[in-house]
């Protein structure tokens, strides 16, 4: 039994005589998580471009420190900190990184400290990410990542409300702007994609509009998930959503209303006219010039 205290001291004595050294990085700037990465939310050690390109595209802006920060992974390593999908002001700091010895027979451990800083819900989400690149000269066997947090701004239903509306109207602003989208759903084993045009906010919710003697009504009815692209010229915009179809009349008049020249083939009291909101919607606007934004309703 004597020989635990012994060995505690052994280990302070050593820690005393080596202590954490800090390891300078430089902070990756201007990349945006792939829609299609093969991560959820992670803490990860990235050592090749192959493996850096399937999680992050470049997002270059105009203007000065607008492009990528380049890498070269012949000579440096990547970590990187990816946090879930959230509609809160998010902002990651990198703290520190330091070599820390280990235990004896486990070598050194690089530590990286970095802090969470959390504010308001916004109107658009975002993918907090933080990349730094460390020279490959420093790495040891082992990897640890310390996260400091902050606390999470409380937001009140009606806020809550009101910026999921604006989110809606945003969608719906660009899809009319595009004039013409494209919806997509599924036949059986095999995807179908027609052009469309109708996209309005009625009490609250985003809707479209079609017929039930059309193969897409079929469709829907038989796998309800689907999905939207359109092009306004200078950005695109992809939504995945369940569409619910709304039976009711005065939803059908009021689309018919807003689109009246849908009237020479649709009427709110036939039994063909076919209105669907979109639940669990996900829209991502995307460009060339600016990272991808996400916009849930």
């Amino acid at each position: 039994m004597k020989r635990l205290p012994t060995l505690l001291a052994a280990l302070l004595i050593m820690s005393a005589c080596n202590p954490s050294t800090m390891v300078p990085f430089k902070e990756v700037k201007n990349y945006f998580v792939r829609n299609d990465a093969p991560i959820a939310s992670t803490q990860i050690v990235i050592n090749s471009q192959e493996q850096f390109d399937s999680i992050f595209g470049p997002a270059a802006f105009m203007g000065k420190d607008g492009e990528p920060t380049p890498i070269d992974f012949s000579k440096e390593t990547v970590v990187a900190v990816v946090e879930p999908t959230t509609d809160i002001a998010t902002e990651l700091e990198a703290l520190s990184l330091t070599k820390t010895p280990g235990l004896p027979g486990t070598g050194n451990a690089l530590v990286f400290r970095y802090k969470s800083s959390k504010g308001e819900r916004q109107s658009f989400t975002i993918r907090p990410t933080l990349i730094i690149a460390v020279d490959n000269e420093h790495l040891t066997g082992l990897f640890r990542f310390i996260k400091e947090e902050g606390s999470v701004a409380s937001v009140n239903p009606a806020e809550y409300k009101s910026i999921n509306q604006e989110n809606m109207q945003q969608v719906r602003d660009f899809l009319h702007k595009a004039g013409v989208y494209f919806l997509a759903t599924v036949d059986g084993d095999q995807p179908q994609v027609r052009p469309f045009g109708t996209a309005e906010i009625i009490e609250g919710k985003l809707y479209i509009q079609t017929g039930h003697v059309k193969n897409v009504a079929k469709q829907i009815a038989a796998n309800p998930k689907a999905a939207i692209c359109a092009y306004d010229g200078e950005r695109w915009i992809r939504i995945s959503a369940t569409l619910v179809e709304d039976p009711r009349v005065e939803i059908k008049k009021a689309m018919l209303d807003a689109n009246p020249g849908l009237r020479s083939m649709y009427d709110e009291n036939d039994d063909n006219t076919a209105v669907y909101f979109l639940k669990d919607a996900r829209a991502t606007i995307s460009s060339f010039t600016a990272a991808p934004v996400e916009i849930l309703f």
